[in-house]
């Protein structure tokens, strides 16, 4: 009887391998999307913030850019990923979104498409 069940357990240990495995990479990938937005939402809340307390003079849009790219880039991030918007209406506010920044993820690419974002008002007009 004992004959008849030899090598069951490496076939039923590969089964669970092949389902387990896209599973847990997953699951890794998914928590490595979420932690890189978290960090990137603090980087342009931290360019936003720059944005609101100065005046909107000189290579303004590149200063804040640079402003996010510094304080915690994330891997292949670009000046081209950020993106700054001024509503001048009353009362005045700066918001700081990263838009067309892609993730490469073993189960298909993530891109942030306006998300993270950050809206200050102005506090220097």
């Amino acid at each position: 009887m004992k004959a008849r069940h030899r090598g069951s357990a490496l076939i039923e240990f590969a089964f669970a391998f092949a389902v387990l495995t896209p599973l847990v990479a997953g699951f890794v990938q998914h928590g490595y999307a979420i932690w890189l937005h978290a960090d990137l939402q603090s980087a342009v809340r931290a360019g936003a913030r720059h944005a609101a307390s100065r005046s909107r003079e000189g290579d303004f849009q590149n200063d804040v850019r640079q402003v996010v790219l510094s304080f915690r880039a994330a891997p292949g991030l670009a000046p081209e990923h950020v993106k700054v918007y001024i509503e001048k209406e009353v009362p005045c506010r700066v918001t700081v979104a990263i838009d067309g920044y892609r993730l490469p993820a073993i189960l298909g690419d993530v891109t942030f498409r306006g998300s993270p974002r950050a809206t200050f008002p102005c506090l220097v007009e």
